[in-house]
């Protein structure tokens, strides 16, 4: 049974990776993952997370933020073609496009859950750093109100459609153990939740 307390965790872990994603990586981040013992407090759910936490440790002590940036651009943001696109609709969307049906279908869920971002530009709202941002939002609201519907549309119609071929290209492309070990970390949340909450997740054809 989930208890509200699994919500609040999964919640917190959300709100992590949310700017693992969507932010560019700072002294800042590396120092909070350092020092504030959030890696020794993540939580477990059903499947192991230690390999990839010690992994994670390991690349804290040993590689740069100038290692960690370089491999942030490489993957996320360019110039030129990018490693692993963060963007659901490239994968769903015939021809790769941004902004895509599947872009705007998410964008009416977040507004029919009153989830609001503020977007430094006309961006597509279906990177994977805001999903997981409206994510968290939702297992926050499922700890004070006990209803995880709006949790499993997200995951079911919005995220595991593409997730996993995301994070295959992390795990194929990274050249930091920082991104590759985050994207073990994602993997192993949506994994248990989608085993927690009994959810099959839309099957939608995959064009990346």
């Amino acid at each position: 049974m989930v208890t509200k307390t699994d919500y609040q965790l999964a919640a917190a872990v959300c709100r992590i990776l949310n700017r693992i994603y969507y932010e560019a990586p700072t002294e800042s981040i590396l120092s909070e993952l350092t020092q504030q013992d959030i890696l020794d407090c993540w939580p477990t759910f059903n499947r192991s997370n230690e390999a990839p936490i010690e992994q994670l440790k390991d690349s804290l002590k040993h590689e740069s933020l100038q290692d960690v940036s370089v491999d942030y651009h490489r993957l996320f943001v360019g110039p030129g073609e990018l490693e692993a696109y963060p963007w659901g609709s490239v994968y769903t969307e015939k021809g790769n496009y941004l902004f895509g049906e599947t872009s705007l279908a998410f964008k009416a869920f977040c507004q029919q859950n009153q989830i609001e971002f503020t977007l430094e530009s006309n961006q597509p709202v279906d990177h994977i750093g805001l999903i997981l941002g409206a994510l968290g939002v939702l297992f926050d609201n499922a700890a004070e109100h006990g209803n995880s519907l709006p949790i499993e549309t997200l995951l079911k119609e919005h995220l595991l459609p593409w997730s996993g071929n995301f994070l295959s290209a992390i795990e194929a492309k990274a050249q930091t153990d920082y991104y590759r070990s985050f994207g073990r970390l994602t993997a192993i949340l949506l994994d248990d939740w989608r085993e927690l909450l009994s959810i099959e997740p839309v099957e939608r054809k995959l064009y990346m």
